[in-house]
């Protein structure tokens, strides 16, 4: 695999940063390709971002491998140049019938966000946009400008 660069390691950081300032108190932020066990029949692990796993959702569970066997209240992918739309849609997809209550697609060519959650339509935001986490981070207010300030 193509490693992902520096713009998406940038917009990572602040998602990171993001998610610990925001959800101080309320779990537990990953970051850094979080391998999360989306099929345990299947044996199909996925690489996620970012990830946020709530107090409710303690003790957290690792298989032996170190995975994360808890599926994360919150997934975030960071776009790169070299992903497929099919290929993270199906990720989005997995992550969410895993039990994912939120998964974020954040692109950085557009400076976008995309929020999926069960049985919603996904939500395209921009700029001034205020970004939430619902039944993740119940109070967060963030504008997703603030995801992409590092890259002016």
């Amino acid at each position: 695999m193509t490693p992902a660069g520096g713009i998406h390691g940038e917009v990572e950081s602040e998602v990171t940063s993001v998610l610990k300032t925001e959800g101080r108190g309320l779990g537990k932020v990953y970051s850094g390709d979080v391998g999360i066990i989306v099929n345990a029949e299947a044996s199909t692990v996925r690489g996620a971002d970012n990830a946020f796993i709530t107090n409710d959702q303690f003790p957290v569970r690792y298989s032996a491998e170190g995975y994360l066997i808890t599926v994360p209240a919150l997934i975030v992918e960071v776009l790169s140049p070299n992903d497929r739309a099919s290929e993270v849609q199906e990720k989005v997809m997995e992550y969410l019938s895993a039990g994912a209550r939120v998964v974020w697609v954040v692109d950085p060519a557009n400076r976008t966000v995309t929020v999926h959650q069960p049985g919603i339509a996904a939500c395209v935001l921009t700029g001034n946009d205020v970004l939430r986490a619902p039944g993740v981070i119940p109070d967060m207010r963030t504008k997703v400008e603030v995801l992409f300030a590092g890259l002016d």
